[in-house]
């Protein structure tokens, strides 16, 4: 049951924004580079096509859009599609630059627009097969007079909250004051993903973090005087581990995490919410708790189809 909501520390976002790569750790060279890729897992398969979309900014700014949206539908207002914000709640309550009336001083705020109105998803729910897909918004207007930022939401947005057909279990009211205080992209995209996923589930394979945090993704330049198909090469693992390690030692010193391991033989990490696991002993209650990941083999970890699926489950309780 979606309700109206007031402040920054419940905006609704649907998980397909939370627990796929759709808002990614960016850094600033590329967020004027366009991607096209395909993320699947058990529940969602998004094919994302146009810019990359930060969690610093893309994804505080939308949730706060989306979660106007819906109080518009609630209060029945004529054209809930159309939404306008204070630019106030963006300039002080996410902590982006922008005062007066000079287009220079919004600069960040129209970055992240242009991204938002040229990123295209299509989405499909892998358990009900349902597919949308569209744009996320379009016609965005800063109005320097009013002080207001006004964006129309397409069919997609609609198709995502319809409020008589979505399911609690695929919704998260987030906590962007929260993530808006969280030093790096890498670790506000972990945080989005795990604060989603309830107490019993702890255990997450490094594949499925890699694809969820875009590592999977990632190229870096290969050789001056390689051929073009070879100058941009996969991230190495041991990188897309070390990104991760930081964004949990960020996440833990914040004290959103109480404690967290990487089981190298076995391939996946655990991390313990502190909102779950608050009194836990440091580097031994840790490995006292059971698994949610199946079939894992103690002596070797197999990437079997099972072990990777189930560290992502769909459960209605898993809000």
């Amino acid at each position: 049951m979606l309700y109206k909501t007031t402040t920054l520390k419940n905006l609704p976002m649907h998980n397909v924004f939370n627990r796929t790569c759709i808002f990614e750790p960016v850094v600033k060279n590329n967020q004027s580079l366009l991607r096209k890729r395909e993320y699947s897992d058990t529940v969602y398969k998004v094919l994302i096509e146009g810019c990359y979309l930060n969690c610093s900014v893309d994804y505080p700014l939308f949730a706060i859009l989306i979660a106007q949206y819906i109080n518009n539908v609630i209060d029945e207002v004529d054209n809930p599609i159309i939404t306008t914000i204070p630019l106030s709640i963006i300039v002080d309550s996410i902590g982006v630059s922008g005062a007066g009336n000079r287009d220079a001083n919004f600069k960040k705020i129209y970055g992240s627009l242009a991204r938002l109105e040229n990123t295209k998803i299509s989405y499909m729910n892998q358990i009900s097969k349902k597919v949308v897909e569209g744009t996320l918004i379009i016609n965005s207007d800063l109005d320097f007079k009013n002080k207001s930022l006004t964006v129309h939401f397409t069919q997609l947005i609609l198709d995502l909250y319809n409020l008589e057909s979505i399911k609690e279990s695929e919704v998260k009211f987030m906590n962007i004051q929260q993530l808006t205080e969280i030093d790096t992209e890498g670790a506000k995209a972990l945080y989005k993903f795990l604060v989603t996923q309830s107490k019993g589930y702890i255990d997450f394979t490094f594949e499925r973090l890699s694809m969820v945090l875009g590592y999977h993704y990632r190229t870096v330049a290969g050789k001056r005087n390689a051929k073009p198909e070879e100058r941009k090469i996969p991230l190495k693992d041991s990188k897309k581990r070390g990104y991760i390690k930081e964004a949990l030692n960020i996440l833990k010193s914040n004290g959103m995490i109480a404690d967290f391991h990487y089981y190298a033989k076995l391939g996946h990490y655990r991390m313990l919410q502190t909102e779950y696991y608050p009194d836990i002993v440091q580097d031994i209650d840790i490995h006292k708790l059971k698994s949610n990941i199946k079939q894992i083999k103690q002596v070797k970890f197999k990437k079997s189809k099972s072990a990777q699926d189930d560290d992502f489950p769909f459960d209605p309780k898993n809000n």
